[in-house]
C-alpha cells in the first residue's frame, strides 16, 4: 500500500483552465466540509468523554498556540520543496490517523497529548491550501475569492447536517464523523497538478520567512487586518449568549448567522470582479470602516430590528480583510514564498485572536455590551496600521518582479 500511496500523489497531472478551476474549489469545499463538523462539535465529544469545562477550554487552546509555532517551518519546508500539494495531503492523512486514535483515548492527559499531536499537523492544512490556490490563481487567472467560496458553503452545509447527525448518532459517534469527512480531502488533493507546474521562472530562489520581515508593508497590511479579525471576538464568543439570554429564539439567533455567512459568501464571489486592477488594502479600509460602525452600533444595545443590518456587514468587516492580504499574496510575493507568507500571516492572526479571545471574558464580564467599544478600538488600531503601512512601498528584499505597492 505504501509504493502505491507515493506513486498516487506524484503522478503527472495535465489540466485546462477550467478543470484546474472545478478541482480547486472542490479541494476548499472537501478541506473545510470537516470544519462545519468539528467546530461547533468536537467540544461536545470532549464533554462526553469526561473533560470538564476547564480541560475542554485547554484542549481548544492548543492549536492556537502551536499554529505560532510550527505553522511557518512547515509552510516554508513546502516552498522550498516545491510540493505544497505532497505537503498537504502527509498532514491531512497524519490528522486522519490521529483523530482516529483519539477515538481511543479515555482520560485527559491522553486526550491532551494525541490533540497535541493532531494539532501539529491539523493547523499548516488551511494555510498549505491557500497557497496552492494562489499559486495556481496566479498562473491561470483565476478569482481566488471565488474558489474560497465553496469552501464557506461546505462549512455552512456541514454544520447544518451536524446537528441533525447528532441529533440520530449521539455525541459518541462525533469522532467518526469528524475522521470521515477529514478524509476526503485524500481523494481531492491527488487529482490536483504539482504546484511546482505553476512556478514561474524568476521565481525559482527559494527564499526564507525571514526575507518577508523585510517587506514592512506586507507586514503592517497582515498586522493591520489580525487586529481586524480579533476585534470579532466579542461578538463571535457572546453575541449568542446575549441575543438568547435577551428572550429572542434560537431560530431568529441562527437567521442572524446566516444572514452573516451569507454577507461573507457574497463578498468571496463579487469582490474581486469590483476590485479588479485597484490595489488589495482598499478591502482591508472597508473591512476596518466597517468594523468601527459595527462595534460602535452594538454597543449601543441596538433592538433586534436592526441586528439583521448590523450582522449583513460581517462579510465585509470579516472577510474583506482576509481576502484583501489573499490578493496581495497573489499579487505580490513570489511563487517560492506563497506558502510561507500565508503561514507568517496565520501565525499574525493567531496571536492577535488568541489575546483578544483570552480578553474577551473578562472584557464581557466586565462591561457587557461595552465591550464593543473596546472592540471599535482595536478596529481604529488596525486602520490606523493599514494607514501607515500604505503609506510606504514593499521592499526589495522579497524580489517579485512587479512586486506592488499598496497605496495607488
Amino acid at each position: 500500500m505504501g509504493p502505491t500511496l507515493c506513486v498516487s500523489i506524484s503522478l503527472p497531472i495535465t489540466v485546462n483552465t477550467y478543470q484546474l478551476r472545478v478541482r480547486l474549489s472542490l479541494l476548499y469545499a472537501s478541506v473545510y466540509l470537516h470544519y462545519g463538523f468539528s467546530t461547533p462539535f468536537l467540544p461536545v465529544w470532549f464533554s462526553y468523554k469526561g473533560a470538564s469545562s476547564q480541560q475542554i477550554g485547554i484542549l481548544l487552546s492548543v492549536p492556537m498556540f502551536l499554529k505560532i509555532l510550527i505553522v511557518v517551518p512547515i509552510a516554508n519546508m513546502a516552498d522550498r520543496l516545491q510540493r505544497v500539494r505532497d505537503i498537504l495531503w502527509i498532514t491531512t492523512a497524519a490528522a486522519v490517523l490521529f483523530v482516529v486514535t483519539l477515538s481511543f483515548a479515555d482520560r485527559f492527559w491522553a486526550l491532551l497529548a494525541i490533540f497535541t499531536a493532531f494539532s501539529l499537523v491539523w493547523d499548516p492544512m488551511p494555510v498549505l491550501v491557500d497557497a496552492y490556490a494562489i499559486t495556481a490563481s496566479r498562473a491561470k487567472g483565476l478569482a481566488i475569492g471565488q474558489l474560497r467560496t465553496f469552501g464557506s458553503l461546505a462549512f455552512i452545509a456541514f454544520t447544518l447536517l451536524g446537528g441533525r447527525l447528532l441529533d440520530r448518532i449521539g455525541p459518541a459517534r462525533i469522532i467518526w464523523w469528524c475522521a470521515s469527512a477529514l478524509a476526503i480531502p485524500l481523494l481531492t488533493i491527488p487529482l490536483l497538478p504539482q504546484d511546482r507546474v505553476f512556478a514561474v521562472a524568476t521565481s525559482k530562489a527559494v527564499g526564507s520567512w525571514r526575507d518577508l520581515l523585510r517587506d514592512r508593508a506586507l507586514l503592517a497590511l497582515m498586522t493591520g487586518v489580525a487586529l481586524l479579525i480579533a476585534s470579532h471576538s466579542i461578538i463571535n464568543n457572546f453575541s449568542s449568549i446575549q441575543w438568547l439570554g435577551e428572550g429572542l429564539s434560537g431560530n431568529f439567533v441562527g437567521m442572524l448567522w446566516g444572514v452573516a455567512m451569507a454577507s461573507e459568501v457574497f463578498v468571496l464571489w463579487y469582490s474581486q470582479r469590483w476590485l479588479k486592477g485597484r490595489p488589495p488594502i482598499i478591502l482591508a479600509f472597508m473591512g476596518a470602516l466597517a468594523a468601527l460602525l459595527r462595534w460602535c452600533a452594538m454597543a449601543l444595545h441596538p433592538t433586534a430590528m436592526f441586528l439583521p443590518l448590523l450582522q449583513a456587514l460581517q462579510g465585509i468587516s470579516g472577510m474583506a480583510p482576509i481576502l484583501a492580504v489573499m490578493i496581495q499574496v497573489e499579487r505580490g510575493v513570489p511563487s517560492g514564498l506563497t506558502a510561507t507568507a500565508q503561514g507568517a500571516n496565520a501565525v499574525i492572526v493567531g496571536a492577535a485572536v488568541a489575546l483578544s479571545t483570552l480578553a474577551s471574558g473578562f472584557l464581557w464580564r466586565t462591561f457587557g455590551t461595552g465591550a464593543y467599544g473596546f472592540m471599535a478600538l482595536l478596529a481604529l488600531l488596525g486602520l490606523l496600521i493599514l494607514w501607515v503601512g500604505s503609506r510606504g512601498g514593499h521592499q526589495e528584499a522579497v524580489g517579485a518582479p512587479g512586486f506592488e505597492r499598496f497605496s495607488a
